[in-house]
This record gives structure tokens, sequence and C-alpha cells, in this order.
């Protein structure tokens, strides 16, 4: 897994990755139905 830092201002986490880094695989679309866009917050508060 590749280890970056995003500051999020978008409505979802998946939102925001993918604006500032475009190729995000998501076969289902970002509805995290299929695990392909997992994410491990490191730091911060989600919410």
């Amino acid at each position: 897994m590749a280890k970056i830092t995003v500051k999020c201002t978008e409505r979802t986490l998946f939102e925001g990755v993918r604006k500032q880094l475009r190729d995000v695989p998501s076969p289902c679309g970002g509805r995290g139905s299929c695990g392909t866009c997992r994410v491990k917050v490191v730091s911060g508060k989600p919410s």
C-alpha cells in the first residue's frame, strides 16, 4: 500500500484523494464495496 498525505476538503476522503491523484483504482466507483480503494487514516480525525 502506498503512503500518501492528503489534505481533504471534499465530502469524502475518496473524493479528496481522487481529486489530487486522479488515478485511484475503484471498480465499484468508490462506494466501498470492492475494497480496492481501502485506506488507513494514520493521523487526523475522520468524521
